[in-house]
């Protein structure tokens, strides 16, 4: 069967070979191909490095013009803990660039349990291209890719990266390899890489335990700018690691204080108190499985804003208005908007 497009769904961060060979797969089966890249509006990271652009980009240059012409580039923004969300934005972003066209097809493989997204759209038809490349990941290309450097480096495992990617996609890479962006990047992952190792050696993987505070106040919330790896210069919610001899409110209290050095006493911050949540999704951090316990602090209305200032290893603090969120969305670090998200939406 012959479809008007063909909708493909992935992050590609990076694309690879199997990655382009579904893309060819795709647009032998309909006169256009819908991508629809994930991820958009994340801040560069170990797991994001590449703006949805730059990722269309990498696409390119592995077709003729004449071929590029059948794609097209959508951008859907991450949304880990709001799966209905996710889906609406992706739909009605297909709808609009289909025109609503009832002949579409959804394609790719069900692999593993990563490929549960496939069958969130019942409203089209889902085409199976098939196992291309076994074993084939873009995360370990990432790894491949800031492990070496910027002069190269020994082989990673059995495969080196540059067998894993078009050539197209090669030479985007190299070129990007000489920027900024590569360098602080290469840096965090030095710094992730010698944190794995410290922990080696223990008999299971280590699961992480935070806590975060989300204080709002007169339509404003409260952020630090990450002072250090991971996340140096990021925006962020003021948190830390729990201790050991503190409950899970008494260490987020205690982080929030030493963080941003908040003009308010504690009892009355434990008093505003008004939810909250755990946010524990698998790869909302490169350090390992983190599991975040956030606390909803809602102060009264009106007045001044708390005097704050960035301390510990936070490099600044600051109240930050609501409604200029999704204006700094790509400033954020790993899933503290969706956070503060969860809360401004469900809480009073």
């Amino acid at each position: 069967m012959r479809y008007s497009h063909a909708v493909f769904i992935a992050r590609l961060q990076p694309p690879h070979r199997a990655h382009i060979q579904v893309i060819e797969r795709a647009l032998d089966k309909a006169d256009s191909v819908v991508i629809v890249l994930g991820s958009s509006r994340s801040a560069p990271g170990l797991r994001n490095p590449w703006t949805a652009k730059q990722r269309e980009e990498m696409v390119r240059r592995c077709f003729d013009y004449e071929t590029g012409q059948r794609l097209r580039f959508l951008a859907v923004r991450d949304q880990p803990y709001n799966d209905t969300n996710w889906m609406a934005e992706v739909h009605m972003k297909v709808n609009e660039a289909t025109a609503h066209s009832e002949n579409v097809a959804l394609v790719g493989h069900m692999k593993d349990n990563t490929s549960f997204y496939l069958e969130f759209f019942p409203q089209w038809k889902f085409v199976d291209l098939g196992l291309m490349h076994e074993g084939m990941s873009a995360t370990s290309v990432r790894e491949q890719y800031f492990e070496e450097g910027r002069d190269g480096g020994k082989e990673w495992r059995d495969r080196h990266w540059h067998d894993a990617v078009h050539a197209g996609v090669l030479d985007w890479l190299k070129e990007w390899k000489q920027g900024p962006e590569y360098e602080a990047l290469h840096k965090e992952w030095k710094f992730i890489a010698s944190y794995k190792e410290r922990w080696a050696s223990a008999p299971y993987p280590p699961t992480f335990v935070t806590t975060d505070a989300v204080v709002i106040k007169s339509g404003h919330v409260l952020l630090v700018r990450r002072g250090a790896n991971p996340g140096k210069g990021l925006l962020a919610l003021p948190g830390g690691f729990i201790d050991t001899d503190k409950t899970l409110l008494g260490c987020a209290l205690r982080e929030l204080k030493e963080e941003t050095r908040i003009n308010v006493d504690q009892r009355v911050l434990r008093e505003h108190v008004r939810d909250k949540e755990v946010f524990a999704h698998p790869e909302r951090s490169t350090r390992g499985r983190t599991i975040s316990h956030a606390f909803y602090i809602k102060l009264a209305d009106g007045g001044t804003l708390p005097r704050v200032k960035g301390g510990d290893d936070a490099a600044g603090a600051f109240w930050l208005p609501i409604g200029d969120l999704h204006l700094r969305e790509t400033e954020f670090f790993e899933d503290h908007l969706d956070i503060i998200e969860h809360f401004i939406h469900t809480s009073r």
